[in-house]
This record gives C-alpha cells, structure tokens and sequence, in this order.
C-alpha cells in the first residue's frame, strides 16, 4: 500500500497466459523483463495472483545452484507443475 491506497490490480490474464508466461521463462524465451514484470504485477484472479506470488518467492525458498539461475532445481519443478496445472 501507498499513502493508504491499494495498488490497482491488472488486468485479467487467463490461466494459459499465466502457463504461457511461466514456459517461457523457463526455456530462457522471455525479455529481460518479463519475468519481472510478472512476479511484480498483482494479478486480477485471485487463485492465479496466489500462484504469482509463489513464483515471485521461489528465489529464496529454494536458492539457485549457479548465479545465472532464477531457483535451485526444486523450484523450476514447481514452475513445471503450475504449467501442467494451469493446462488441465
């Protein structure tokens, strides 16, 4: 929150998007800010700004192996998991 009011949320992005979005990270396809602009943009659904909001901590829940990694291992499987789940 800002001086008392609530950041405005974006616009609703569907399930695919959001599967789209998280794929492209993972295959290095994204921009250079992308990634960033996902994790850092509420999310009108509330069950796909949840999943937002997991990826944005990922980092630091399971920490990268090498400094060119977003996450350890653990994490890109999580990202794997949102993507089939948001498929289904």
């Amino acid at each position: 929150m800002v001086f008392g009011r609530k950041r405005a949320k974006s616009p609703l992005l569907t399930r695919s998007e959001v599967a789209t979005i998280i794929e492209s990270f993972l295959s290095g396809d994204c921009g250079p800010w992308d990634w960033d602009d996902f994790i850092s943009v509420p999310i009108g659904d509330p069950e796909l700004d949840l999943i937002r909001e997991r990826c944005a901590q990922l980092d630091s829940e399971f920490p990268p192996n090498a400094t060119n990694e977003y996450c350890g291992e653990v994490g890109n499987q999580v990202l794997r998991r949102y993507v089939e789940e948001l498929r289904r």
